[in-house]
This record gives structure tokens, sequence and C-alpha cells, in this order.
């Protein structure tokens, strides 16, 4: 079928070009586009029924009436479809855009990246805090220093008593903390005694007075240097050359915490003085 219309053609084409050549009328007359127009409509069935063909005629000028037939590629359906469904597909942004920066650097800047951050101090600081390993030296400095500190509040006990210093309103004064400084010094920070700090009704002045009396029988008087002796004189049968004792005013900071666990002492004490007074209540009912 399509060599019978390939056949019509190549005839069409000859005899127009004999006439436009010759003069050939005879033939121009019959055979023209009017002539291929009428042929190619009797022999619809023949052509060919593929939508993607093109047929071109012929022009008014016999050099461009050359026949092509030329198949058009078929678009493919389902390619069409997937470039719409991309291309109307929204693209949503990353929710951590830190993330798909480092992921779209490369593997190579992600793990420089994570070795940055594991190197950091904040990062390699521990969430439980660390035990500092005691040395038996520490633990027998540390036990040493309790020691002083309890045979020196036990020294100004027994002087209270016995000569009526280092006292205060008949109670005597309070050894707080003791610390240890170079050339076997122990530094001892005082404090008025616990029943006249927590006097409300007392004014806050004469309690510095209270103190500034007691700063100079300690200094002036010589209370400082009898403690420093007894306390040598006991210590001497657990070292041999035990630390000398030096007497300083507690600071504010000490005397609060004082009295901020006297308090709660206090109170730790009449609130069970209370539970058993309900006990007892409850037996007797």
């Amino acid at each position: 079928m399509a060599r019978t219309v390939v056949f019509a053609l190549r005839r069409a084409v000859a005899a127009h070009q004999r006439a436009a050549i010759g003069g050939e009328n005879s033939f121009a007359a019959g055979v023209g586009p009017s002539f291929l127009k009428v042929h190619l409509l009797q022999n619809q069935d023949l052509a060919p029924t593929k939508p993607s063909s093109t047929l071109r005629c012929f022009s008014s000028s016999p050099e461009r009436n050359v026949v092509s037939l030329k198949d058009k590629p078929v678009p493919d359906e389902a390619s069409d479809e997937d470039t719409t469904e991309q291309s109307t597909t929204p693209t949503l942004p990353p929710r951590n855009r830190s993330l798909a920066d480092a992921l779209r650097s490369g593997l190579k800047h992600l793990n420089q990246n994570a070795l940055d951050i594991q190197n950091e101090i904040e990062t390699r600081r521990s969430l439980f805090k660390e035990e500092k390993i005691v040395s038996p030296r520490d633990m027998r400095a540390k036990n040493n220093e309790r020691r002083l500190l309890k045979t020196a509040q036990r020294c100004v006990e027994e002087l209270a008593q016995t000569k009526s210093i280092l006292r205060v309103h008949g109670d005597p004064i309070l050894l707080l903390e003791l610390t240890m400084s170079g050339h076997r010094m122990a530094t001892v920070y005082w404090s008025l005694p616990i029943s006249v700090l927590m006097k409300k009704d007392m004014p806050h002045i004469e309690k510095q007075y209270l103190e500034f009396k007691m700063h100079q029988q300690i200094t002036e008087e010589g209370a400082g240097q009898l403690l420093s002796t007894e306390c040598h004189n006991r210590m001497l049968k657990y070292q041999g050359f035990p630390a000398r004792v030096q007497l300083k005013p507690a600071k504010d900071k000490q005397i609060m915490e004082l009295m901020s666990r006297y308090s709660e002492m206090m109170e730790a004490e009449e609130n069970a003085e209370e539970e058993e007074a309900d006990e007892d209540a409850e037996e007797e009912l």
C-alpha cells in the first residue's frame, strides 16, 4: 500500500518537473498539485495512519517540490506524567539546616565536624562529679587538722572556766574553722558564742563591741598566746612538731552559715518534740 503511494508521488514529481522545463502542458495540466490531492484523497485508506508522520507537498517553485516523510518521535505518556509529577511536587525546607549543609558538604567535612565537637571542653566534661582521689598523706593531714581544732576548742572551754578568759556572757567563744599555712602555722577562725549571736533583742552594734573586746583580749592581753601554748603541749603526744595556733575573727559568711545550721537544728528538735508529744497523746487516748 505504501509502495503504491510512493510510486504515485514519484510520477507526479516527474511530470511536474517536465512541465516546468519543457512546456509539456498536456501532462502538467492533468498532473499537478490538484491531481496529487485527488489521488491522495482516493487512496486515503492506503496512506499510513501514524499520527506522528507528516507529509510536505509541493510549492509553486519546482526546486522545492520535494516530498519527505519523516517520523517524529512519539512522546512517551509515562515520561510526561513523571516529569509533571516532579515539577509539581513541592520541595519542603529541611528541618535542620545545619545538618543538611553538613551532609551536602560531604562525609569528610561531617567527620571533621564530629571530631571538633568531641574535642570541645564542654563536650568532654563529665556529667557526674569526679571524686578526688585522696592520698594517704592528705588523709593524715586532714585528721591532724580535725584533731587540732577539737583540742583547741577543749582548751578554750577549760580556760574559760579556770581563768575566765575567752568567754562572753559566761559562754566560751566558738572555733569554726582551721586552715593550715606555711611554717606549721594553723589559723583558727573564732566567733562569739551562739547564745549571743542568736539574741534578737541585742543590737548589732553591741555584738560588734563584744567582738572588738574579745579580739583585744586575744591579741593584747595574751589570751591567744596562752591558747597556743596549751594546744602545743597537748598535741605533742600526737605529733613531734605540732603546729602553732593563731586566732582570727571569723568572716561574715562563716557566721551566717553557723547561724543557719543552728536554726535548722533547733527546728528539727522542735519537730521531734512535737511528734513525741502527739504520739504520747494518741497513746493516752
